[in-house]
Parts: C-alpha cells; structure tokens; sequence
C-alpha cells in the first residue's frame, strides 16, 4: 500500500531534506508540519552573518529570540565582509564598532553550537608597510575580531571544529599567548586555516621578503597547531602564496596521533621528510588532499643557505651565495609519492591532487562551509605544474615553470638551469595504482571517486607539454600491488 511523504519516519524526512537547496527547504517547511519539523532542521542548522548587512544581523538575533529555531543551530559563519568591495575604497574602511561587539558575543549562545567559522576580507597589509593594495581592514581591527571570537569561543568548550579564512600573517601577542587561545584550540577536532599573506602591486616579487611572511609561518606549528595535537582529527591548511620552501614551514616538531584526515593548499615538496612527516601518520590517515601542491625539482638561490638548501635569513637575502653552489635539485618526484602512499599510508580511503578553485573564487559565493569545497570538489588532475622551480632571481614570482635568471649565461661559472621532469607516464600509472588501492579506480569501469572518466586526470597543457601520457588511456592494464 502506498504511503504519503509524511508518513515517512522523521529521521528519512531529515534525510531528504538535507539534500535540498534552500530555497527548495523553505517550500518543503510550508507543505505540512511534517515536513517542516524536517526542513527546519536542516534550514537553521547553519547561521551566516556578515557585519554591515542589517537584514543578516536581523535574522540572526530573530533566531536567538526563539528557542525552538536556536536548537538546530550547529555551525556559525561570521563574515567581517560582505561579498565584494569596491575598490575605491579608502583603506581602513571596516572599523570595530557595537555590532561586531554584539554579534560576536551573542553567536556563543545558540545551545547545541559546535562549529564555527570566521571569515574576513582577501586583502590584508601590515601595520608598518606601505603598499598599494587595497585594504578594508586594519590589522587592528582584524586582531580585535580575533581576540572577540576566541573569547566566545572559550564560553562554549563543546565547540569542536573550527575555521578561519583569511586569517592574516601577523598573530595578535596578547591573544596567541593566552591561556584562552590555547584552551579554545585544545578543545578542537577539526581545524581550518587559510592563511593570507600580504601582496605587494607595485613589486610583487618583494612579497616574498616581507618580514610578518616569515615569522607568521615559522611560528606557525608552535603558536596554532601545538595546542590541538593531542585530539585533532581533521586539519585543513591552505596559503594565499606558496609555503613550505619560502616562507619555511618545517612541521617536524609536531604530530597528530588521531589524525584521520588532511588537506594541504598551495604547499611545496623539497625535502625527503615532507613524505615522511605524512606517512608518520599511517596508522590513522584516512583521508590526504593535496591542491597546487608541487614539488621544486630545482632551487635557484643566490642568497646564504643553511646546511639543507633553505634560506639562512629568508627576511634579509644577502645574494652571497657564489655562482656554482646556487643550484640545487630535489630528486624525488611524483611518481616516488604515489608509491610512497599506496605502500604505507595502510588506511588511505580517498587521496585528490590536483587544482581547486581556491577559497577566494567568486562562485563560492562568500559562504564556505567547513568541510571546505576547495578540496571536498577537488578533481584529480595531473597538471603541468606539479613540477616547478624556485627562481630566487626573478619576479613577478619566485615559484615558475621557466626560470630564467640563469639564462645568458652559456659557458659561465653559473650551472644552466636542470629540465623539467618528464615522468608523466610514471606518474600517471603510479596515481592509478594507489587510486585502485584506495578503491577509487577501477581498470576498465566508469568508478572513479572524484575523478570522472580516467582520461580526466590530464589537464590539456599538461598533455600539450608531454605527448606521450596520450598513449595511456583508459584501456591499459595494470596489475594489483603486490607490495
């Protein structure tokens, strides 16, 4: 006998609509009370504010009024900014005033509250440079937000995953250092950070040696992560701009011994124990995205360097580095990692690497939930930047697929410029293995977890620059691991 939706049990309605836009949930409530227990929870689990919009502030003090929409709130989105601003703008525009105060004060009291997210503004500058990049925001007030957000969050201990984007490159003394911070993060399971550096328009190459760049990422294991390595299950860590050469960021001091899953953005290989750091955490790794995260096949340095080829004072090159010792190769390539993986990384369900949107772009809409699209959407992909160079002489960035400062120099003392790798084909039957081995890849068959068709994983420059990987399609066989 047929039965009626709303003769469905509550738990398969929630289901249903947890499957729904929100507009089409919003129908959903209106159509019987059924129905609307279902969508209500789904509609309201997820408040989003962002500071100068009055309907928004509205809407989320007309949720903290009723108790029984209040319930379903899990997960707060604070935005400082709304969507775009204009750029003629005059910098310093957002300023701390009684609604930031309000707002971040009262999001603490929605009762069964465990996740929340804090988003500010793209553009950033420090207190003392002077550049021409349009900011909305002072570090001021930037660090102001920071230091309210935390103490809210120290109010509700049951608060369990957490995210910020845009997260600028200097850390508040008095915040980082307090006995808030740490409690706030030692509470975490899950913890996302997008990490914003400063650009520089007028000489974007100069970036790269602004000082808060370092100190921020040097800092960055002890200061952030520290405090939540004993219970963290989950760490998403993106850069607006490369980190992991330079700016230096050596997570050797730290380990996760829960850690199921993480997503790196925009992270540089270069060093043998960067593959090693991730399969120290073999036995509880679940999940690994890696989005625009290349290996440095050569780096160019001219500055001092230390005894494993990073920078010796990434904050004031010196160009001592005599010609002949400024070039150095890693020899490790992707193919290497893949193998590396499928053999000890023992309970890998999904790995993606490839090229995300990135957290920024404008069909995001502002409203990234946590569990983050910029790598929960990440399409597996080979692309011809999976190799590149640090190129300490050129600009307007370090990070090139060409470099070219030591172009000219035919028969002089300076070492020409290695070849980029051509291993595509290697690297492409090493990732089929371990997808197989994950289960994301069947030889033969259609099933390719988060990779469409096989013949997906190459990007067309990266076809265009090795024309061989065309040979391999989807029809190749390749043999079970037997290792």
């Amino acid at each position: 006998m047929a039965i009626s939706l709303e003769e469905l049990p509550p738990e398969l309605l929630t289901s249903i609509s947890s499957y729904l836009n929100k507009s089409s949930n919003r129908a959903f409530r209106l159509s019987s009370k059924a129905l609307c227990n279902a969508a209500t929870r789904n509609l309201f689990s997820e408040v989003y504010v962002h500071r100068n919009g009055a309907d928004s502030y509205e809407g989320w003090s007309n949720i903290l009024a009723q108790p029984e929409l209040a319930k379903h709130v899990r997960n707060v989105i604070y935005n400082t900014v709304q969507g775009d601003i204009d750029y003629e703008i005059n910098n310093g525009e957002v300023s701390w005033d009684g609604i930031d105060e309000e707002q971040l004060t009262n999001f603490a009291t929605f009762p069964n509250l465990y996740s929340a997210d804090l988003n500010f503004h793209e553009q950033c500058t420090s207190p003392n440079n002077d550049t021409y990049a349009e900011w909305p925001e002072t570090y001021e007030y930037r660090a102001k937000v920071l230091e309210r957000f935390f103490d809210a969050l120290s109010k509700k201990p049951d608060i369990w995953r957490l995210g910020i984007t845009n997260l600028q490159n200097i850390n508040p003394e008095d915040l980082v250092h307090s006995d808030t911070f740490t409690t706030v993060l030692g509470h975490l399971e899950s913890l996302r950070l997008h990490i914003l550096h400063e650009d520089d328009e007028a000489s974007p190459e100069s970036a790269l040696w602004l000082p808060e760049t370092h100190d921020f990422t040097d800092a960055l294991p002890s200061i952030w992560l520290a405090p939540t390595s004993s219970n963290l299950t989950s760490l998403v860590l993106y850069s607006s701009t490369y980190i992991g050469f330079c700016p230096k960021l050596d997570l050797r001091t730290i380990h996760f011994p829960q850690l199921r899953m993480l997503a790196l953005g925009n992270y540089t290989f270069t060093h043998d124990w960067q593959l090693d750091w991730i399969t120290s955490h073999a036995s509880t790794l679940q999940n690994l995205y890696l989005d625009d995260c290349p290996i440095l096949y050569q780096i160019i340095i001219y500055s001092s360097k230390d005894a494993e080829g990073y920078f010796l004072d990434p904050k004031s090159p010196d160009y001592a580095q005599p010609d002949g010792q400024n070039v150095w190769s890693y020899k490790k390539r992707w193919h290497d990692y893949f193998d590396t993986f499928r053999v000890k990384l023992t309970h890998l369900r999904e790995f993606r690497i490839g090229h995300g949107l990135g957290w920024n772009d404008p069909e995001s809409d502002g409203r990234r939930r946590h569990v983050s699209e910029e790598y929960y959407d990440l399409a597996v992909g080979l692309t011809s930047e999976r190799y590149i160079v640090f190129d300490e002489g050129i600009g307007p960035s370090q990070f090139t697929e060409y470099p070219s400062s030591l172009e000219g120099n035919v028969g002089g003392d300076r070492p020409l410029p290695g070849k980029k790798p051509r291993c595509g084909v290697d690297d492409l039957m090493a990732l089929r293995k371990l997808l197989m081995k994950t289960g994301q890849y069947e030889p033969g068959k259609e099933k390719f977890s988060g990779c469409g068709r096989v013949f997906g994983l190459l990007y067309e420059d990266t076809a265009r620059d090795e024309p061989e990987m065309l040979d391999v399609r989807d029809g190749v066989d390749i043999d079970d691991p037997k290792d």
